[in-house]
């Protein structure tokens, strides 16, 4: 390293850490060669936890820590709650979020995070309990929408690896992208791949935020040799993107290339007002196409210009997780347009943001 690099190594800052699988007479003669002390494992690298196994409140417990030195530090401040909601916004939310760009938090953890933001919100002070008048749910709810709009950690954790496996998906030649194609995912793509064997905690907090990316992942129709009709998302059609019109069984067509007039360029109208539901079909020859049909491409549906990011991913997944707790509570949706423009009015007034 040092012939080719032109770099010395320091060797009062350099450790040596072994797996546990390698020979004592290995340890012993690396050790003879740099001239470093053994450890067991670093306790942080980078400020991120080097290994994270079956212990994970262990490897992320510093985030709690943390989190609850500082609270107790403002509890004993006069604060008004328009102060209480800076500090919890900007400071206490905003410090796992480094750790949370490469690993899923543990759910109890999040849990736990949420108390303590929650007790201070509310106005503890020691240890006392302070009645709590709206759910902690509601007030992760935008402004508009009536919340104090608090980040709900777990949603915000999985928008930050949703951004990540964007960008393995959107960025072949990076070198993140090599490395896990060739263990994880060698003979396909990452909206494909499966876990494995031993994948590493990395890697499962990837595919464990992967449905994000696809919810939020859209195709712009080129030539349509890779679109599916029916399995992909490609309609300018919130929420879902998907076609809805049951599939014709005089119609054989599986890409949505067998929609397009080749010779022309352009759709075959008779055929898309025959196979779909006709605001389905409006909606399908509302779509551009070009004269050179070039090849169809990815871009992100939740921004006018296609570009991922991170707000709104973490509105996909709040959408995400409340179908899923809807489904095991086995209740519906409210609508949250309602009473929007009376939540505008209020948080628009000119007055102090304490009496907001």
């Amino acid at each position: 390293y040092e012939r080719e690099s032109g770099q010395k190594l320091n060797k009062e800052k350099t450790s040596l850490f072994f797996s546990k699988n390698t020979a004592v007479e290995v340890k012993e003669g690396v050790k003879e060669l740099f001239g470093a002390e053994i450890i067991h494992q670093h306790e942080r690298y980078l400020g991120l936890p080097p290994l994270v196994g079956r212990g994970k409140r262990k490897a992320f417990n510093r985030i709690k820590d943390q989190v609850g030195r500082k609270i107790a530090s403002w509890k004993g401040r006069l604060l008004s709650t328009a102060g209480r909601e800076i500090l919890i916004k900007a400071v206490a939310q905003a410090t796992p979020t480094y750790t949370m760009n490469c690993f899923l938090l543990p759910d109890s953890l999040c849990s736990e995070l949420n108390s303590l933001v929650r007790n201070f919100w509310w106005g503890q002070r020691d240890k006392e309990k302070k009645l709590a008048w709206i759910a902690w749910g509601k007030l992760c709810k935008p402004k508009a929408e009536g919340g104090m709009g608090f980040k709900d950690l777990k949603a915000f954790n999985l928008a930050l690896l949703a951004k990540q496996g964007w960008r393995l998906s959107q960025n072949p030649c990076s070198l993140a992208h090599r490395v896990l194609k060739a263990r994880y995912f060698p003979s396909n793509n990452f909206m494909e791949a499966q876990l494995g064997n031993l994948p590493s905690y990395t890697w499962r907090s990837l595919l464990a935020a992967r449905e994000i990316s696809e919810r939020g992942r859209r195709w712009n129709i080129g030539n349509g040799q890779q679109v599916r009709i029916w399995a992909d998302r490609w309609l300018p059609t919130p929420h879902s993107f998907k076609v809805i019109s049951p599939k014709p069984q005089d119609f054989d067509g599986e890409m949505v290339e067998s929609l397009i007039n080749q010779q022309e360029g352009g759709w075959d109208k008779n055929l898309v007002r025959r196979v779909f539901i006709p605001h389905e079909a409006e909606s399908i020859l509302s779509i551009p196409i070009s004269l050179s049909l070039p090849e169809d491409a990815v871009s992100w549906a939740w921004t006018p210009n296609g570009r991922f990011t991170v707000s709104s991913a973490y509105k996909v997944a709040c959408s995400w997780l409340c179908e899923r707790r809807s489904k095991e509570e086995g209740c519906g949706v409210s609508d949250p347009g309602k009473g929007r423009q009376f939540w505008k009015f209020l948080w628009q007034l000119h007055c102090p943001s304490k009496v907001k």
